[in-house]
């Protein structure tokens, strides 16, 4: 039976720990998720590095920032790299998908040669909120999908120089479609806000398939379910998995 809605696991929280680590994707990948979402950071000696945030705390408390420090000393505190997770999901990720988010512009090239080496140009999907990493991903691999993750900011419009009204701008890369987008992640504006129906269907004309980001109950995804949503990003793969896919 076809899923009513793709569960994506959000940086593979749920599974571990330590979200983007290397047990909690491995654990990630032997469940029954469609996807997994992992982020990437650039070290000092221009690898890249699973990690979401622009630095970590070791396990002794100390602060390590990311673009500071090589990819060894990354490793040795028991973060994980790309190409690992490449590796990986190469050999045991059959029939899911992988997104792959990244965090700091520059190392597309070798992103991509990343891709290549472990043949996973039909399996990957490059995320980013950085619309210049989406354009030289494009370029250098044209196959490869690709996601654009935006939060909806609300402006005020005009009309004759009069204040019209709340409105919401899409973003600069799908108003002139400077790339092919596969799918767009929609993320809440706050932790308390869900995307509005409005939004996602608005998205949906213009032919984009919607990924929505942190909707974890079950109540909120029945929503999604109605809604057509393409797919849930979530911290909570697992017991979506039983309620909402389960049923």
């Amino acid at each position: 039976m076809t899923r009513p809605i793709r569960i994506i696991s959000h940086r593979c929280r749920g599974f571990g720990e330590r979200e983007n680590s290397l047990a909690a994707f491995k654990r990630a990948l032997a469940s029954d998720v469609d996807g997994i979402e992992i982020d990437y950071r650039i070290t000092k000696d221009r690898k890249l590095v699973v990690h979401h945030d622009a630095s970590y705390r070791d396990a002794l408390g100390w602060k390590h920032v990311i673009k500071d420090e090589p990819l060894l000393t990354a490793l040795d505190n028991d973060r994980m790299s790309l190409d690992t997770a490449l590796a990986l999901f190469a050999k045991h990720g059959r029939g899911k998908f992988l997104d792959v988010d990244i965090k700091a512009h520059g190392e597309e090239r070798q992103l991509v040669l990343l891709v290549k080496k472990h043949g996973l140009e039909r399996q990957i999907v490059v995320v980013s909120w950085i619309g210049k990493s989406l354009e030289d991903v494009h370029r250098l691999a044209p196959e490869v999908r690709l996601s654009l993750s935006f939060a909806p900011k609300v402006w005020t419009s005009h009309h004759n120089g009069e204040p019209r009204g709340p409105a919401i701008r899409l973003p600069f890369l799908i108003r002139t479609e400077r790339v092919p987008l596969a799918t767009v992640n929609l993320c809440p504006l706050t932790k308390r806000t869900s995307p509005s129906a409005s939004i996602i269907r608005r998205l949906q004309k213009r032919g984009l398939k919607v990924v929505v980001v942190n909707d974890d109950t079950v109540k909120e995804n029945e929503r999604l379910i109605r809604l057509g949503v393409h797919g849930t990003m979530t911290n909570d793969a697992p017991g979506l998995l039983r309620h909402v896919c389960g049923r």
